[in-house]
């Protein structure tokens, strides 16, 4: 399983309200990479752009927004 934790990347002292994380496999893909506790949705989706490219041959910036909104429709969003 990839898993990339981004509280544990970024500082601890910052904190957001909100935390934003996704399974690849939300996305019907046969894939174990995941994300967590990113401090935004555009963090989120930068990064799953990255496992997107190098792991799948296509990047979500690169989706018609139709598609790229269906695909944050998918992202868990945790209040802290």
């Amino acid at each position: 399983m990839y898993l990339i934790d981004m509280e544990r990347a970024t500082k601890p002292d910052v904190r957001e309200m909100r935390k934003y994380s996704m399974k690849c496999s939300d996305t019907g893909a046969q894939c174990d990479f995941e994300v967590r506790n990113a401090s935004s949705m555009e963090e989120l989706v930068d990064v799953m752009d990255v496992h997107a490219r190098m792991a799948h041959g296509f990047s979500l910036k690169e989706l018609p927004e139709e598609q790229l909104r269906e695909f944050t429709g998918k992202v868990t969003i945790t209040e802290i």
